[in-house]
């Protein structure tokens, strides 16, 4: 796998409006997702807007754009802001075990000059300890059985997405990933690669987005 690296950054605030097609879920569930990923948020730093429609919006919009636009013409320390919002397998009635693994892996390109979405990735991703997908996991992120069981698994997902990140020419610019926190990429994707055994970068810095 090749070496990715980001560069450090203030906080830039956003608000998730279409993650992907298949998911809709309230206010609720969605602050259940976060404090179950980080404890400490709480429920009025996390509030994200319902999908009430089907037409086609965009994936992630800035309160910035609405309050201040000025700001968008500030200089910024990158050319790219890698916006990314795993989801893993989870269940009710306690933690998953052996362990979570992630069932989704997007990823929003922000062209910070623009301030627009200029490219996406999204995989859906084969579990395989817990390859069943418990029906709260699909009440709260979108996500059916149908949509992972014939998908790659996170080794192949991770190869998909640095080629990706290759075609678009990313790692020749200057950018960070932005995170709801520091689960996706401080807590799920180190802790599911160690018990799977295969590499990530090592040098990412990880933007902290809180909601």
């Amino acid at each position: 796998m090749n070496s990715v690296r980001g560069y450090s950054a203030s906080l830039i605030p956003f608000q998730l409006i279409n993650r992907s097609p298949s998911s809709s879920f309230s206010t609720t569930a969605a602050c259940k997702k976060a404090q179950r990923k980080n404890p400490f948020v709480t429920q009025r730093e996390t509030s994200i807007v319902k999908l009430v429609s089907s037409k086609k919006s965009p994936l992630f919009v800035s309160p910035l754009s609405r309050r201040r636009p000025g700001l968008l013409n500030m200089a910024q320390n990158f050319d790219n802001l890698l916006i990314l919002d795993f989801e893993a397998t989870c269940s009710d009635d306690g933690p998953i075990l052996p362990y979570q693994e992630i069932i989704e892996f997007p990823v929003a390109k922000l062209d910070v000059k623009s301030w627009t979405i200029t490219s996406t990735f999204h995989q859906y991703v084969k579990p395989t300890a817990n390859p069943i997908i418990t029906s709260f996991c699909t009440h709260l992120t979108g996500i059916i059985q149908e949509m992972v069981d014939n998908q790659q698994t996170i080794d192949r997902v991770l190869n998909d997405f640095d080629e990706w990140m290759e075609k678009e020419e990313t790692l020749k610019s200057r950018f960070a990933f932005v995170t709801c926190g520091d689960w996706d990429l401080g807590v799920m994707l180190p802790s599911e690669a160690n018990v799977k055994n295969f590499n990530i970068p090592r040098d990412v810095f990880i933007v902290v987005l809180m909601m």
